[in-house]
Order: C-alpha cells, then sequence, then structure tokens
C-alpha cells in the first residue's frame, strides 16, 4: 500500500508472465512533487495522455506524462485523503475522498476543486462515465455497496441506483458495458 506505482510495458506476443524488465517505477517515497506517501487510485485521459494518481497521506493527486515524468500536482483545502481518481470522456476529473466521504470534480484547465456531493460513509472508489447528455459517476463506499449517481444536462448530481451490497471492502472499480467490475 505504501509502494510507488509501476507502470507495464507489454511486449509483442507477451504472455501472463510478467518479467523482471517490464516496469517502471513511477515516483518514489517523499512528499515531495513526483513523490507518494500511499499512492492509491489511478486514472488515465486518453486525450491528453495524463496519468493521474491519488495521493493518500500527501493529500494531493499527482499527475505525470506517459512516460512518467512529474506533470504537476493538484491540491486543496477540501481534500481530507483522496482515494481514488476518474477521468470521463470530456477530460472530467472526479476524486473520491475517504475521510471526507465526499467525491469532488477538479476542473481540467484552472485544477479548481468542487465539491459535489457526499456519500455518508467513507468513500473509496470512482468511476465516471458520459451517456448523451448524462454524466454518471460509479462510487464504492465503506459500507459495502456500490452507488451510481446521475447528472443529466450539467445540472446537480444525484443517486439513482444502489448495487450490491455484502461486499466487504470494495475499492476500485470499472464498468465496461453493462457489467461492474469491483475489487473487494
Amino acid at each position: 500500500y505504501s509502494h510507488p506505482f509501476a507502470t507495464l510495458t507489454p511486449t509483442p506476443n507477451a504472455t501472463a508472465t510478467v518479467t523482471p524488465n517490464c516496469c517502471q517505477s513511477l515516483g518514489n517515497l517523499t512528499s515531495q512533487a513526483g513523490g507518494f506517501s500511499q499512492p492509491s487510485g489511478m486514472a488515465i485521459d486518453y486525450h491528453t495522455s495524463l496519468i493521474y494518481v491519488a495521493d493518500l497521506s500527501n493529500k494531493r493527486i499527482q499527475m505525470y506524462d506517459s512516460v512518467g515524468t512529474p506533470m504537476g500536482v493538484i491540491t486543496s483545502k477540501l481534500f481530507g485523503s483522496p482515494i481514488d481518481v476518474a477521468v470521463d470522456s470530456q477530460d472530467n476529473l472526479f476524486v473520491a475522498d475517504y475521510n471526507n466521504a465526499e467525491i469532488y470534480e477538479v476542473d481540467s484547465a484552472t485544477k479548481h476543486v468542487t465539491a459535489l456531493f457526499g456519500t455518508s460513509v467513507p468513500a473509496r472508489g470512482v468511476w465516471a462515465e458520459i451517456n448523451g447528455n448524462t454524466e454518471s459517476l460509479y462510487v464504492t463506499t465503506e459500507s459495502g455497496f456500490v452507488y451510481r449517481y446521475d447528472s443529466v444536462g450539467g445540472g446537480p448530481f444525484s443517486l439513482v441506483k444502489t448495487f450490491g451490497g455484502g461486499l466487504q471492502a470494495p475499492t476500485e472499480l470499472i464498468k465496461i458495458g453493462k457489467y461492474i467490475y469491483v475489487t473487494n
């Protein structure tokens, strides 16, 4: 949990075996820019090739380019312990905050952080998707559920669906088609 992230570089005709020279370290253990203290969730903005990493104990989001060069830090007095990040197809960045039980949005141009909604129990993971004029955020929480919040036409987010229950410690999640995959 307290180790730097690593990137995997696939090789042609690769199998599931990981070889020692396939990984590149991303950051190190420090509170200085480019370093981590309890890195947790990460997301890739495929339009800008930026990698965002939630740096839990340093209370910030680290940004890297596609080869691992530090590109900046997003900080906010609002952050208590950012545990996960998500990027949607329009380059909007969302942050799940564990201690504050909040979901934040980060303006892609100004990096200004806005609180969107509280989750009532600690948030653990977030996934974002846009479908037509509806933005959906899927959120895992300490309570063992996955929640879906929707914003229609840029309006406020509201809870529209609850999934699961009985999950032990759901964290990361992704949605592919109609399926939601959660680490538990």
